[in-house]
């Protein structure tokens, strides 16, 4: 028995044939097994049949790595950065209180007189959490590394959203991670 695709320019299957008689070019033999596994948005990429996953499968899969990769994103704002700012790394919190508070000590720094100081929650090398004393330029710099790491982390979420967009199986889909 021949088991025969058609195939269009983009790898959609056309038609599908099983017979006796086998088919000549542009005919491509398949197994009887590949054969039966055809289903709607198969198709044929780099020698190989490939079944799509239905679209509201995939659909659900993406919306749910979407979901996956925002907590991710939310999770690394919210997880501290460091910065040298005192002239060595210092962690900082970063959680939406701390972000509040950072940016009102910026902007007081900003406005304040050349002498201005603020004490701010931040850990050592050594990870010792306590209140050091920042200079106007240093929380400026603070501030400045704390909007950097977010800008990181939503510029790469978003990266991660469109990747997931182009991917066509829920493996794909699945493959994409922060």
């Amino acid at each position: 028995m021949f088991y025969g695709i058609l195939i269009d320019s983009a790898g959609n299957i056309t038609s599908q044939h099983a017979g006796p008689r086998k088919l000549h070019a542009p005919w491509i033999e398949v197994t009887d097994k590949k054969y039966k596994s055809i289903g709607p948005g198969a198709k044929w990429v780099h020698g190989n049949l490939v079944a799509e996953a239905p679209v509201s499968v995939l659909t659900a899969a993406q919306a749910a790595r979407v979901r996956l990769l925002t907590a991710a994103c939310a999770e690394a704002i919210t997880g501290g950065f460091t910065s040298s700012a005192l002239g060595s790394p210092h962690t900082y919190g970063s959680s939406a209180t701390d972000q509040a508070n950072m940016t009102a000590s910026a902007v007081a720094a900003l406005a304040g007189a050349a002498t201005w100081k603020a004490q701010e929650w931040c850990a050592d090398g050594n990870g010792a959490w306590g209140f050091v004393a920042h200079d106007a330029k240093q929380i400026i710099q603070v501030h400045t590394d704390m909007t950097t790491m977010i800008a990181a982390a939503r510029t790469r979420l978003a990266q991660l959203k469109a990747d997931v967009a182009k991917e066509s199986s829920i493996e794909g889909v699945k493959a994409v991670s922060w």
